[in-house]
């Protein structure tokens, strides 16, 4: 007679009506899980005989010194601070990283973690909080210390360390109106950043209802657009939408690129229109004019999110840790 398979944190999930994520967040003993799921969940699991597979905590008692830091990208200086950052925090303390690239796709991102996961890390530090249904899953179970970057969310999947991207771009979008500004239009990248651009997006329009405004109008950028090209798309962009003032890119690099293309066509910045990007990447700072833009806290997020990994395995932490790092406006010559 085949033997019986063991009870797994799937078939808990479902006797219990919840997600694997809860299951196990409360066998964990995790904050986020309410009393009375917590209490449904251990009794369930214990009328069905649940055992904790002891070979896999064996296994994942043998350290292997790597840490799994997913981005959508290690070109340009984006997201380059905030891995030279971790790298550097996790080295003094002995650890070594492993880096994926998502290319801002959930579904690429689902499949690096997989391979990733092949290699045991001992910690996941991954950017985003939008992720598929398997990934959160599959970052629940591994049982190790997960921290999500550079965004902001009430339901983490363990610890997160960011900011509000919705919350910057309203902040940002009431100060530029202080200044004066009242056409506006927007610019996003690639649909590929959905998450954080549409944040940004939304944090914008909402800003602009509050003072009685609405956008002249709005433009998506191809992926596979470099700055340049993407530039010249914007400057027959803003030609062509009449008496805006202020084009506000939810990209930097598409910020970066409208500048370039504008100056050369003969257009005065900010005289003209201004220009305002989000993120200050180098580049930003030596175009002329210098870019206004939101200064991301990218460094500080990676010497953040190393430290909970590393005081979580070291345990001197336990449980969810929330981090919002802020952002700071920074004015120059667009705007």
């Amino acid at each position: 007679m085949a033997s019986k398979l063991p009870v797994s944190l799937k078939d808990i999930a479902e006797a219990a009506g919840v997600s694997t994520i809860t299951v196990s967040r409360a066998l964990r003993g995790l904050p986020l899980v309410k009393p009375d799921t917590r209490k449904q969940i251990t009794e369930i699991a214990n009328r069905l005989g649940y055992v904790p597979n002891q070979v896999a905590s064996s296994l994942r008692s043998r350290k292997t010194g790597l840490i799994a830091v997913i981005v959508p990208t290690v070109a340009g200086s984006i997201f380059s601070d905030t891995v030279n950052s971790i790298s550097n925090e996790l080295g003094k303390a002995g650890y070594q990283i492993i880096i994926g690239e998502s290319s801002y796709d959930i579904d690429q991102e689902q499949a690096v973690l997989e391979a990733l996961v092949q290699r045991r890390p001992d910690g996941v530090i991954i950017a985003g909080v939008n992720h598929t249904r398997t990934s959160r899953e599959l970052l629940a179970l591994m049982n190790v210390p997960v921290v999500e970057i550079w965004d902001m969310t009430d339901d983490p999947v363990d610890s997160v360390v960011g900011f509000s991207n919705r919350g910057a771009a309203y902040q940002f979008t009431l100060a530029l109106i202080e200044k004066g500004y009242r056409k506006f239009a927007i610019a996003s990248g690639p649909m590929e950043h959905r998450n954080r651009a549409q944040q940004r997006a939304v944090g914008h329009c909402e800003a602009l209802a509050e003072k009685g405004l609405s956008s002249f109008g709005s433009i998506v950028i191809p992926h596979f657009m470099g700055m340049l090209s993407s530039g010249e798309t914007l400057l027959k962009f803003v030609t062509d939408t009449s008496d805006v003032d202020c084009l506000f890119c939810t990209n930097e690099l598409i910020a970066i690129g409208a500048t370039v293309q504008c100056r050369r066509a003969g257009m005065r910045i900010p005289d003209d229109i201004a220009i305002v990007g989000f993120g200050n990447v180098e580049a930003a700072l030596i175009i002329d004019p210098p870019l206004t833009t939101v200064t991301i806290h990218g460094a500080e997020m990676g010497r953040e999110a190393a430290r909970i990994v590393f005081e979580c395995l070291s345990g001197k932490r336990d449980g969810h840790v929330s981090i919002d790092v802020g952002y700071t406006i920074t004015w120059r010559g667009t705007a």
